[in-house]
């Protein structure tokens, strides 16, 4: 009798294995158990290279999967942190497992703002209307700091997503995080926000740190306040690492697309997987651009497109950073989600330059 065994670092399948099958003898118990392959005999698994056997522990494989040093060539791997900046600590949001101090890491982890200088020169920028830091580390709101903050001063927040102190370089005291498993979890307004439609110029800029590259139909969404496919505007993450924008119309059948592989993926979502964006737009031009930077790099413009679909129409949806909003049916459409964490999100309604994108970026 033969069953198959799949090793999951490739999907690689070994055919030959001879194995009782289930279906052929009832009374085996079946249970498709998970083994990692265990290269140091120390008794864990590494995580990353896996099969599934039927009640068959294969050998040089285990149960476990907690071993960080499997493939290296020391008995036990310690635990270093990047120093970007050069000052002898550490940040405790990038560790990597090595036998010895890799270059441009030490042993502590004593640096909460392991950036590494960027040269730019700041130039004045407009407030925005709405400005979310998500610096409350804590609680179930989180607070709107731009010029429309008297007439909304805060976004719902569910928990998830859970508060984290792991920022990027213009990050505050913490960020949200959505984690990499898909459900109904979201930042949004309490109702619908007038001040956001007519708009005919608008820049929207936030920090992203992807921890799952897959996303649900029509792509995960971090910021929107579209009603459903209809008036409003709509960013949203593809698979492939790219955004794309829809302005009354669901990002599907929009022409405004980012290159790919802007947006980087990180399981463990480390300080260095943060990915800074801008997008602006003008009805008047008309015209659409991209613009990606990162802790390390200054932004820059990607792509731009005459995209023309007029000022943000009427009838939108409300406020939602992470997901769906209400109105697109958010309770039915759960794998949309974001996997991952978000930071410092503005909204303006003006074009901004590229000096003042940069700006943003790193202020």
């Amino acid at each position: 009798m033969k069953k198959l065994i799949i090793l999951c670092t490739a999907c690689i399948a070994l055919l030959s294995v001879t194995m009782f099958s289930c279906e052929d003898d009832p009374e085996v118990t079946c249970m498709d158990d998970v083994w990692y392959r265990d290269m140091d005999g120390d008794g864990k698994g590494d995580k990353l290279h896996y099969l599934y056997s039927c009640n068959v522990q294969p050998a040089g494989f285990v149960a476990d999967n907690t071993d960080h040093d499997d493939n290296l060539p020391c008995p036990e791997a310690l635990v270093f942190y990047a120093d970007k900046d050069g000052d002898g600590l550490g940040d405790p949001n990038d560790p990597i497992f090595a036998c010895e101090a890799p270059e441009g890491y030490v042993e502590n982890n004593d640096d909460n703002a392991d950036f590494p200088p960027i040269e730019y020169n700041p130039v004045p920028v407009p407030d925005p209307l709405f400005a979310f830091h998500f610096d409350e580390n804590g609680g179930n709101t989180v607070a709107n700091t731009g010029t429309l903050s008297g007439t909304v001063s805060e976004l719902g927040k569910t928990n998830p997503p859970v508060w984290s102190m792991n920022i990027p370089r213009s990050g505050g005291t913490s960020s949200v995080d959505f984690g990499a498993q898909f459900d109904n979890y979201y930042v949004e307004s309490a109702s619908i926000i007038g001040e956001l439609t007519g708009l005919e110029k608008l820049t929207v800029t936030g920090w992203v740190n992807n921890k799952l590259a897959e996303t649900g139909s029509g792509g995960n969404r971090i910021v929107s306040w579209i009603n459903n496919g209809g008036d409003g505007f709509d960013l949203v993450y593809n698979a492939d690492g790219s955004i794309k924008v829809g302005i009354n119309q669901w990002p599907d059948g929009s022409e405004a697309l980012s290159t790919s592989g802007k947006i980087t993926t990180s399981e463990t979502g480390g300080v260095s997987n943060w990915v800074f964006f801008a997008v602006t737009y003008d009805a008047t031009v008309p015209s659409l651009t991209f613009y990606f930077g990162d802790n390390s790099t200054v932004a820059s413009e990607d792509k731009s497109y005459a995209y023309d679909a007029g000022a943000i129409a009427p009838d939108i949806g409300k406020l939602s950073i992470g997901h769906f909003n209400e109105e697109s049916r958010r309770t039915s459409r759960t794998d949309r989600m974001f996997r991952g964490l978000i930071d410092e999100v503005e909204i303006f309604h003006s074009v901004l330059t590229l000096d003042q994108i940069i700006t943003v970026q790193n202020e």
